[in-house]
């Protein structure tokens, strides 16, 4: 997965290992470019066996230009109290029109930074895996009959019936 995550310009955004009992478990976000998102996404349900699969997208097209019509707005705002700034008046109105000023200037610094999320979400998909081993930690497969495997199997099998005994 890491490979396949590199091959596609990606990179992971968030990594959780854990190990759960005796068995490990992996939650991984991916973030990767918008056009590698289907090569990454095939390549690693053939990693494994896949339990579930969801996807979904969501159309910013109106958001992005509701923001960039805002911002074109507030600099046309600011530009028009420089203006006014550069006449000479009286002190009371010069610090009104600065406190908007400062006002409006915050308001664009804002929907610059929303513009940068949405540019974010646009060029870059997000893919979640949570990854689960099918056998106890530390114990690895050999061949088709794996000796460990089964010790540990009939090791948790005699904790349960002694458990079920006591409580008994």
């Amino acid at each position: 997965l890491t490979r396949l995550v590199a091959q596609a310009g990606g990179f992971f955004a968030h990594k959780t290992v854990s190990a759960e009992e005796d068995w490990r478990h992996a939650e991984l976000t991916i973030r990767v470019p918008a056009d590698s998102f289907g090569k990454l996404h095939d390549g690693a349900r053939a990693l494994g066996t896949v339990t579930r699969d969801e996807q979904q997208g969501e159309d910013v097209t109106k958001q992005w230009q509701d923001l960039e019509a805002r911002i074109k707005i507030r600099q046309a705002e600011e530009q028009a109290l420089v203006r006014l700034m550069a006449r000479q008046g009286r002190l009371a109105d010069l610090l009104e029109v600065e406190k908007r000023l400062w006002e409006v200037r915050e308001q664009i610094e804002q929907a610059q930074g929303e513009l940068r999320v949405l540019r974010d979400q646009v060029t870059l998909a997000t893919l979640t895996v949570t990854l689960r081993e099918e056998v106890p930690a530390g114990v690895g497969k050999v061949g088709p009959w794996n000796l460990g495997y089964h010790v540990v199997n009939a090791v948790h099998a005699l904790v349960s019936a002694v458990r079920a005994v006591l409580v008994a």
